[in-house]
């Protein structure tokens, strides 16, 4: 049993009343120390935060918890790891470290506080807040924090004192910088009194979400280093990164080739990630509230609305470009490339399980939810042709639904008149075309349509049809599904647009100019005589 110990001052760090006990002591040095902490004579005694509590006991002193949670820096770093991580810094808090990520070499304080100290105590001691690697300024007195002569070392004990904190006029810098020191600290001290966390296993995604939000990563995938300086350096100032000496093109470096990694919070140190945090969300409180929506978002699938999706980012270690991919327990896979928003939808891609599970899928949404063509192709960025071509293929192997062929015979019937032919009809209506063509083709013939003419018909209509037409074929071509080898062009579109759309390809085709101009370069990339660009 000790025959003295002295009590933690208020917000004062653990390692600072160790130092303390070490000066008021006869002990020579720290050896000598912790074996009369320790209650042991070994010959090299290690500090131990539980040993030195349970010796300490019998003065009615804190419980670990309670020294954990106001006289260390726990509960501050605990927000920047995960779980397994914050077991290891928990130990090494028991064996006497101060941080988890040093990014300061010495340890700070107040001078106002050190005065204040002086003249109410008659001495001084560490803060343990002040010890944060993102606390620049006392919140007390709104000063910025100076530097001692003590370095970080749990081997090394020394009390505050005059002698080591030695307060210097303090730089001139403008109210910007300022400012934005204030704005970091005040967001740290919330960590502390909230004790704040998150899934960290969301995010990696949620840093590639919040970088493509801001436009910050480009329509490959890759990180915009010039323009990410640029808005950090706007955000923050200049001035405010030398002053904390935090090396910013390291910082975006970081960023540029492992935010598409597992674990890039193992890459960036705690005020890194920190100020990464207050670019990304604007504070602390903000980003806590937005990762937290985004991981609900971020688990439920597009096609089945499931909550057990999972989500991965993958990097090319040679381009840098940052894929996503997810899979959904209903079978259903997702990719795209981490870029602008409209690359992001135009990479997109959907795949199914079976094909029975696809046209399944496209049969309840198209004729059982009534949903419209343009709505399911923005969904799931596929083109309304192929859609089409889907709608044929799963109503071959159905047998009829009596109910839906009634209620597509009353809106065919308000849909025709006798001056639109059934081909522009069909574009007005397709779930209703083709469902009644399927089932009920003798209905569709007792209407008189008149025939198609390229001089009457509803020009906004077909235009936008020849657009999707060539869309189609363009997708076909570059995916290697429509074949340029001689004679098999043709073959291709009547069995694509003809079978399975019912499609009158000849008639249609005047009506179709953009449509008809790329397949007339098609026949000559066929012939060798252009080369297609």
């Amino acid at each position: 049993m000790l025959s003295h110990f002295p009590a933690p001052y208020e917000g004062e760090l653990f390692w600072s009343v160790v130092a303390r006990y070490h000066e008021r002591s006869l002990a020579v040095s720290l050896t000598d120390t912790l074996k009369m902490l320790h209650g042991k004579s070994d010959k090299n005694p290690q500090f131990n935060l539980e040993r030195i509590l349970d010796r300490v006991k019998y003065f009615e002193y804190c419980s670990l918890d309670e020294i954990l949670n106001n006289n260390t820096t726990y509960n501050f770093h605990v927000f920047f790891i995960n779980q397994d991580q914050s077991k290891n810094f928990l130990m090494m808090l028991i064996n006497g470290a101060i941080n988890f990520k040093n990014d300061k070499t010495n340890l700070r304080f107040c001078p106002h506080c050190l005065k204040e100290d002086i003249n109410d105590k008659g001495e001084t001691y560490w803060r343990y807040f002040h010890q944060v690697p993102s606390a620049f300024t006392c919140l007390k007195h709104n000063t910025l924090l100076q530097e001692s002569t003590v370095e970080y070392k749990a081997k090394k004990l020394a009390a505050a004192n005059e002698k080591n904190c030695i307060a210097l006029p303090p730089k001139k810098i403008s109210r910007k910088t300022y400012f934005m020191l204030q704005r970091v600290t005040i967001e740290s001290e919330f960590i502390f009194i909230n004790k704040a966390k998150f899934d960290h296993s969301k995010l990696q995604l949620f840093i590639g979400r919040s970088l493509e939000s801001k436009g910050l990563i480009d329509q490959f995938g890759v990180v915009k280093k010039p323009l990410l300086f640029y808005q950090l350096i706007k955000t923050f100032g200049l001035e405010f990164f030398q002053y904390i000496n935090f090396d910013i093109e390291k910082f975006i470096e970081v960023i540029f080739t492992t935010f598409g990694h597992s674990g890039v919070q193992s890459y960036l140190s705690c005020t890194e990630l920190l100020i990464l945090v207050i670019f990304l969300c604007g504070s602390v409180k903000n980003f806590l509230k937005e990762i937290s929506e985004f991981s609900a978002r971020a688990r439920k699938c597009i096609v089945c609305g499931n909550s057990s999706l999972t989500s991965r980012l993958h990097m090319d270690e040679k381009t840098n470009k940052c894929t996503m991919d997810t899979k959904c327990a209903c079978g259903v896979s997702q990719f795209s490339i981490m870029g602008d928003r409209y690359i992001s939808y135009r990479s997109l891609k959907i795949i199914f399980k079976t094909r029975e599970h696809e046209l399944d899928y496209y049969y309840n949404q198209i004729f059982n939810k009534g949903l419209r063509l343009d709505k399911l192709s923005w969904k799931l960025n596929v083109n309304e042709v192929q859609i089409e071509h889907l709608l044929a293929e799963c109503l071959a192997a159905r047998q009829e639904d009596k109910s839906i062929t009634r209620k597509y015979k009353k809106e065919w019937e308000a849909l025709s008149d006798a001056v639109t032919p059934i081909e522009e009809l069909k574009l007005l209506n397709y779930p209703a075309y083709i469902w009644l063509h399927t089932y009920a083709f003798d209905y569709l013939l007792k209407f008189n349509y008149p025939p198609l003419n390229a001089s009457s018909i509803n020009k906004d209509i077909w235009k936008k049809r020849d657009k999707k037409i060539k869309e189609t074929l363009r997708d076909f071509l570059f995916s290697d599904r429509l074949s340029c080898k001689s004679g098999r062009i043709i073959i291709t579109l009547n069995y694509r647009y003809g079978e399975g759309l019912c499609l009158k390809w000849p008639m249609e085709i005047s009506c179709l100019p953009e449509t008809k101009k790329f397949i007339d370069k098609l026949k000559l990339l066929r012939d060798g005589l252009l080369i297609y660009k």
